[in-house]
C-alpha cells in the first residue's frame, strides 16, 4: 500500500471468513470489500468452501463464525507494546522478532508466506487508513470507504473487537515488486490505547493451507500481565510553540534532541550499526506554508528526483492529522543537510496538513535502511499530533 515501500475478525480453526460470503453476515455493504467503487476489469472472485466440522443449523451464521459488531461498551485494548504471550502453532516457525515484528514467523516448506504481530501507540492512523493501505498498496485492490471498512466482520481481539480482512491479489512487500496470487489474512484493531495488527501474507495456496494456525494464533494471543500494558502505557508529551502547546506521543526509540531554528519539536532516532543517525521533526508555519504539492516537489528535487505529475501527486497516501487529512511522501536519493552532513543512500519520509491558518510539517531523514523501518512509527507519530 505505498508509493515507496511500506504503516495491520473472525472464527476459529474450523471455520473463517470467504469473500464472497460477506452477504451472508453483513450484507450488500461487505461486498465492497472485494469490490470497492467498482472492480478493475478482469477482476475476478474466487469462492473457497468453508472448511472443518458441518454447520450447525440451529446456529445463525454469526454465532457459528464467532463474528459480531462491537458493542457500544465493548472494552478498549490495552496499550500497545505491552509484552504478550501465545501458543506457536504446530509446524510453524518462529522467527527472530524485529522492531514491528513481535512475535514474527513463517509457514514451513513455502518460506515467502508470514505471519507477525504489529503493536503501535494510539489509534496508529486509524482504521480506514490502515485497512485502505493493505488492501491498496500492498494487495492492489480497490480501496474502502468508511461504510465498506464499518461492513468488515469483527472478531474478539486483545480485549477489543478487530476488524478481519481475507482478500487476495498481487502483493507488494518492502523489499520486492509485485507477487501474483498472493492472500493477505489481517486482523486490526485500532484504540487511543493502543493498535494492535495481526497479519499473514503469503502465496495463496500456502496460506490457504495454514489458516488454521492463524486463528489458532490469533485467539492465544495475550498480555504477559494484567498489569504489563499499564506499565507501558505511551504518555502524551507537549511542546510549546508560538501557535499553542504541542502535543504527541513519541516513538519509544525516538529520542530528544536539542532545540534548532524553525522545529517545533526535534528528535534522534540512533542508527543500530553506529551510522549516521536519523532525524525527525515537527514545524508549524502560517498560511498553507507554500502548498503541499510544492513542498513535496521541492524535496524530491533536494534529493535528485523529478517534480510529481498530477497523478503521482494524488495516489499520494493520506493520514490522519490534527483531525484533517494530510498528505504523505516518501523519497529516496542522496541528501545533503544544512551542516553539510551527506547520507548517500538517505530516505526522506514527509507529511504536510494544512489547517485553517497554518501548515504542519512532519518530515524524517536518515540512511533508507533505518527510515523505512521508522514507517509505522512515523504514521502512529503524526496521527497522535494535537494542539
Amino acid at each position: 500500500m505505498h508509493r515507496h515501500t511500506d504503516t495491520d475478525r473472525e472464527h476459529p480453526a474450523a471455520a473463517f471468513f470467504q469473500p464472497l460470503r460477506a452477504a451472508t453476515w453483513a450484507g450488500p455493504a461487505a461486498l465492497l470489500l472485494l469490490s470497492g467503487c467498482g472492480e478493475p476489469e478482469g477482476f475476478s472472485h474466487t469462492v473457497r468452501p468453508l472448511v472443518g466440522d458441518p454447520p450447525q443449523f440451529d446456529q445463525t451464521t454469526a454465532e457459528r463464525l464467532d463474528l459480531r459488531r462491537p458493542a457500544a461498551s465493548a472494552p478498549l485494548p490495552a496499550s500497545a507494546g505491552a509484552p504478550v504471550a501465545f501458543d506457536v502453532p504446530e509446524g510453524w516457525q518462529q522467527l527472530p522478532p524485529t522492531q514491528f515484528r513481535n512475535p514474527n514467523f513463517r509457514v514451513p516448506g513455502d518460506p515467502p508466506a508470514e505471519c507477525y504481530l504489529s503493536q503501535l501507540p494510539g489509534v496508529a492512523g486509524g482504521l480506514e487508513q490502515n485497512v485502505n493501505r493493505w488492501l491498496v498498496q500492498q494487495m492492489g485492490q480497490p480501496a474502502l470507504d468508511a461504510a465498506g471498512v464499518a461492513a468488515l466482520p469483527t472478531r474478539a481481539f486483545f480485549g477489543g473487537q478487530a476488524s478481519l480482512i481475507d482478500i487476495t491479489g498481487s502483493f507488494s512487500g518492502m523489499a520486492s515488486g509485485p507477487q501474483p496470487d498472493y492472500r493477505m489474512l489481517g486482523l486490526l484493531l485500532c484504540a487511543p490505547t493502543g493498535s494492535h495488527f495481526l497479519k499473514f501474507v503469503g502465496p495463496s495456496a500456502a496460506v490457504e493451507a495454514a489458516v488454521p494456525g492463524f486463528f489458532e494464533l490469533a485467539d492465544s494471543l495475550r498480555f504477559e500481565s494484567p498489569d504489563a500494558a499499564t506499565e507501558t502505557q505511551a504518555v502524551p508529551v507537549t511542546s510549546a510553540t508560538p501557535q499553542g502547546d504541542l502535543g504527541f506521543i513519541a516513538p519509544p526509540d525516538w529520542e530528544r534532541a536539542g532545540d534548532r531554528p524553525m522545529r517545533a519539536v526535534n528528535f534522534e532516532v540512533a542508527h543500530p550499526a553506529g551510522g549516521a543517525s536519523t532525524e525527525a521533526y515537527v514545524s508549524v508555519l502560517g498560511g498553507d506554508g507554500g502548498g503541499v504539492l510544492a513542498n513535496f516537489d521541492r524535496w524530491r528535487t533536494q534529493m535528485g528526483n523529478i517534480e510529481l505529475t498530477t497523478a503521482e501527486f494524488e495516489a499520494l497516501e493520506r493520514l490522519p492529522m490534527f483531525g484533517v487529512e494530510g498528505r504523505m511522501i516518501q523519497i529516496q536519493g542522496p541528501f545533503s543537510g544544512m551542516g553539510g552532513e551527506t547520507i548517500d543512500a538517505a530516505m526522506l519520509v514527509g507529511a504536510i496538513a494544512l489547517l485553517e491558518d497554518q501548515a504542519i510539517f512532519v518530515k524524517l531523514i536518515g540512511p533508507a535502511d533505518v527510515a523505512a523501518g521508522q514507517l509505522d512509527s512515523f504514521r502512529a507519530f503524526c496521527s497522535s499530533l494535537r494542539f
